[in-house]
């Protein structure tokens, strides 16, 4: 009555009203109230409790002669227990714990302190509970564990050592709890409290990722002893989780069928059940019911911590479905998300969806998503694959440089642990890829310059391989012939293709035929390599093979190779003149016809090559009125002396119209040509014996300077070779350039 006055007092009760307010109330208990404060010293607090249970436990078994006062307070004592579990029942667990404290208070009930002494810890437990007290929690396991070492005995210890498991669980000191709820299973495992150790054991286990484990325990809950119900229940759902988490989505899918049955308001507004089990779905690969769960989840929960993943495999799930404008709507949503982490993964998978097009337009998209992911995590691995992205993006368009750019970035900003063979290799293609550039561009200077600031980038024999082939052949462009053997030395030939092959062995030739170191060498490899299928390798050797005959001076065998050419148009054959030299050769053997066609062929390629270097016309109409090149190019010595050459031909096969004509051409479109004396010597003397004697006087008197160029054609005629010796004496800039190692 005491603790009925005490809360009615607490609670601002009205004694003169309602139907808890009898007379006998308002009559007795202020009296009632009166007598208890005078024969009872009261505690103050739960550690007077404890060390009263300590300390009477330890006391004889002193008798009072008083007997009547005995069974009146053990009375009065039985009924505050009986009053504090009515309270613990009606949930007013304060008001039930000062009930049990008084039962602990009086010595004359003994018998009763196991049974208060565990209340008292229960009620401030769930009073702890209640209004998330962590100081009633730390009361609630001082007086369990002052019952567990006052009371070993008791039977009442499988509820003490759970209640106490319980306080150090729901105060998030899973370390301390998980013994005593195994101490509860391994002595008393008939015990009625053993179904909940069991569960909260699965609680900590997979709390702490030992699913496995986790697994067995809510497995004994639901099999074995299949309660309580809301443990089944809720051990059911932990175990549909706990298969999503270890990749076992059918498996998850059917516990999940199985929970819902049970409750199915659960599985339509529980954020965790809706986030598993469409993960479920997602592994299982039944996309539309995932996107159905991820659907629901993010609409019902936009704050959970999981939204952000939820948005991304409900990306995934429309994208599985070919949905691509639902799925890239979805990302949009996630590149606006304030986490930097699910933003810059919606923006790599934005940019991968665009990818899928393969469009232009798309691949230019996907390209600035890429560019922004590095800019806003330079450092995340988003930022690493954005990269090598970019690089194969670049490397796909040939934009060799920008790529480089991005790998060269990689490789700065990441550890070794991160280089994997794809990086490596995309790198190894960017630099020979670069270098093949330059080749093809004519640009030997930056190509060999690449391949030495980039050699040490290479990895793999092949790769260095290929690249010491291209450079090769740039510092062949640049007259730095040893550099250029020395590269080749260090060529593996299983790397190459069986035309570099053939390329390797001719510019070998030419290092020797350059440097003059043996001819004979020279000579015996380029003619091996003019026999085959014909195509570029087989050209340029036949034409340099020409060229060194007409430096060993001999002209027989120049002009069978020359027979031997095919007609087809080439750089290598056109850079060395070989038809204008040909000619010559043929003419001086009275070869005319021959050496008419040769300076006919020159003519031609000149006049194809300045019809390739004009720009072709525009769509806009610029340009599109332009004539076709005419054969006489008055600018080239030689296309000038091959007319005048045609014309002496011509007139040695007794063709003097033809060889008027062609000479008359000279001498009215070349007139500022120093070889224009030449065409007007010969034109006088061919009119001459054509019996047109006033013509060629009229003529020789135009030609009276003639003197003073007859060393001109002369000159003509080795132009060419005159332009590769100025060359030769050029600085040998390969002085500086280190040779590979052997």
């Amino acid at each position: 009555m005491l603790a009925l006055l005490k809360v009615r007092l607490r609670n601002g009760h009205n004694y003169s009203s309602g139907p808890a307010a009898t007379r006998f109330e308002r009559l007795v208990i202020p009296l009632v109230f009166l007598c208890v404060l005078l024969l009872f010293p009261w505690p103050l607090s739960a550690e007077s409790t404890t060390s009263s249970i300590t300390q009477s436990s330890n006391d004889g078994d002193a008798k009072n002669d008083d007997a009547p006062d005995r069974e009146n307070s053990l009375s009065q004592a039985k009924s505050f227990l009986k009053d504090g579990k009515q309270f613990l029942d009606d949930r007013l667990y304060l008001e039930a714990a000062d009930f049990f404290e008084m039962v602990l208070q009086n010595e004359n009930a003994k018998e009763l302190w196991p049974e208060a002494t565990l209340l008292t810890g229960k009620a401030n437990l769930l009073a702890a509970r209640a209004i998330d007290s962590a100081e009633l929690r730390r009361k609630s396991i001082e007086v369990l564990e002052a019952f567990r070492s006052s009371f070993a005995d008791s039977p009442l210890m499988d509820e003490a050592i759970f209640l106490c498991a319980m306080a150090e669980f729901e105060g998030g000191n899973s370390y301390d709890a998980e013994p005593l709820f195994a101490e509860v299973l391994a002595k008393f495992p008939e015990s009625r409290r053993a179904p909940e150790a069991e569960y909260y054991s699965g609680r900590i286990l997979e709390t702490t990722m030992k699913y496995i484990e986790a697994q067995k325990r809510f497995y004994r809950v639901i099999e074995y002893y299949r309660r309580p119900a809301d443990k089944v229940e809720d051990a059911t759902f932990r175990l549909a989780k706990i298969s999503v988490l270890l990749s076992k989505p059918s498996l998850a899918i059917k516990w999940y069928i199985l929970a819902c049955r049970r409750n199915p308001t659960r599985c339509l507004m529980d954020a965790d059940v809706l986030f598993y089990r469409a993960s479920a779905y997602m592994k299982a690969k039944e996309y539309e019911d995932a996107a159905k769960h991820f659907q629901r989840f993010v609409n019902l929960f936009p704050e959970d911590a999981r939204y952000d993943d939820a948005l991304l495999m409900l990306a995934s799930s429309f994208d599985a479905q070919k949905e691509t404008s639902a799925a890239e709507a979805v990302l949009e949503l996630v590149s606006k998300s304030s986490n930097p982490e699910p933003r810059v993964e919606g923006l790599m998978r934005l940019a991968a969806l665009k990818m899928k097009s393969g469009e232009d337009f798309a691949e230019e998209g996907a390209s600035a998503l890429y560019k922004q992911v590095i800019k806003e995590s330079p450092f995340s691995n988003q930022a690493m694959l954005a990269s090598l992205r970019l690089s194969k993006m670049m490397l796909k368009k040939r934009d060799f440089k920008g790529g480089l750019s991005y790998i060269d970035w990689f490789f700065d900003s990441f550890d070794k642990s991160s280089f994997t063979n794809e990086a490596l290799d995309m790198r190894n293609a960017l630099i020979l890829g670069l270098i093949e550039t330059h080749l093809a561009q004519e640009e030997s200077f930056d190509a060999a310059v690449t391949f030495e600031e980039r050699k040490d980038d290479l990895r793999g024999e092949s790769s260095l391989s290929q690249a010491r082939f291209l450079a090769a052949q740039a510092y062949y462009g640049l007259m730095g012939y040893s550099r250029c053997a020395s590269l080749l030395g260090a060529v593996d030939d299983r790397y190459l293709s069986t035309e570099k092959r053939r390329r390797k062995r001719l510019l070998l030739a030419l290092h020797r035929y350059f440097e003059g170191d043996n001819d004979d060498k020279s000579a015996s490899a380029l003619e091996k390599l003019t026999v085959g299928k014909e195509g570029e390798i087989t050209l340029e050797s036949g034409c340099r093979l020409f060229d060194l005959l007409m430096k060993q001076k001999k002209p027989a065998e120049a002009a069978r190779q020359y027979d031997k050419l095919p007609s087809g148009y080439s750089d290598t054959r056109f850079l060395l003149s070989i038809d204008f030299r040909a000619g010559a050769l043929l003419f001086d053997q009275k070869q005319f016809e021959l050496a008419a066609k040769a300076y006919g062929r020159y003519i031609e390629m000149n006049r194809r090559r300045r019809q390739l270097a004009s720009p072709p016309p525009s769509e806009s109409g610029v340009g599109g009125d332009q004539k076709p090149a005419v054969d006489l190019d008055c600018s080239s010595p030689l296309v000038t002396g091959s007319f005048i050459e045609r014309a002496r031909c011509a007139a040695a096969l007794g063709k003097e119209k033809e060889a008027i004509k062609l000479l008359d051409q000279v001498i009215s479109k070349c007139t500022s040509s120093p070889l224009v004396y030449r065409a007007c010597y010969l034109l006088g003397e061919y009119r001459a014996k054509a019996g047109n004697t006033d013509e060629a006087i009229e003529l020789l008197k135009r030609c009276e300077k003639i003197n003073e160029y007859e060393e001109i054609w002369k000159d003509a005629q080795s132009l060419l070779l005159a332009d590769i010796e100025v060359k030769k004496r050029l600085l040998d800039i390969s002085k500086w350039w280190l040779d590979e190692p052997e």
